[in-house]
Parts: C-alpha cells; structure tokens; sequence
C-alpha cells in the first residue's frame, strides 16, 4: 500500500522566481504549482468574442458573466 506525499509548498517570492526561469507557464495556488495548458490565438479569440456575445445580452438584467479571472 503506498502512502500519499506531502507536498512541499511554494512561497509566492519561490513560484514566481521559478516561473520567470521556466520555459513552460503554469499557475500558483495555496503554495501549490499546478501546469498550465497553452492557448492558441483562435482560443483566446472565440473566448474573447463569447463573453463580449454573454455580456451584451445580459446587459439589461441583472445578471453578470463571471470569469475564472475575476476571480
């Protein structure tokens, strides 16, 4: 039976040193290093254009589009 690792945490001063050094970008949460998936520009455009579609129809209720970035 294996027996489950701690994991050691990061300091922020830690991840974002190693972050500036890394050649592949990942995320930082509670001292943990997760690896970030990369975008594409087509991505970043259909996200970009759903949300303005979400926020433009929702403008007259009270309703609010909420992203991970506001997080």
């Amino acid at each position: 039976m294996a027996l489950a690792q701690k994991t050691a945490r990061l300091s922020e001063v830690e991840y974002l040193r190693l972050e500036r050094a890394a050649e592949t970008r990942s995320e930082y949460f509670d001292g943990e290093v997760f690896a970030r998936a990369g975008g594409t520009r087509s991505h970043s455009l259909i996200q970009t254009n759903l949300l303005r579609e979400l926020s433009s129809r929702l403008k007259a209720t009270d309703c609010v589009v909420k992203t991970p970035i506001c997080e």
